[in-house]
């Protein structure tokens, strides 16, 4: 994490709480986080599992998008 930029991780928080607060659809969160860099997706993906805890009505959009930035950082990350 420490590779990522202020800006990228103001970014992803700024997602998370749109899609928490019903700001922004699934699918607009799904755009907004295909520019991110796969380590910046796996911190996302901790903290929306993190935030589903916190609240049972958001969790089916949690774990959805979760999923999505786990299988997207996954997919993008180099691996020597």
């Amino acid at each position: 994490m420490l590779a990522v930029s202020n800006g990228e991780s103001r970014r992803a928080f700024a997602l998370v709480d749109a899609l928490q607060e019903r700001e922004i659809t699934a699918n607009e969160f799904a755009d907004g986080i295909r520019s991110l860099t796969s380590e910046a997706l796996a911190v996302t993906a901790a903290l929306l599992s993190l935030r589903s805890a916190a609240s049972y009505d958001f969790m089916p959009r949690v774990w959805s998008a979760r999923l999505l930035c786990r299988q997207i950082a996954d997919a993008t990350r180099i691996l020597n």
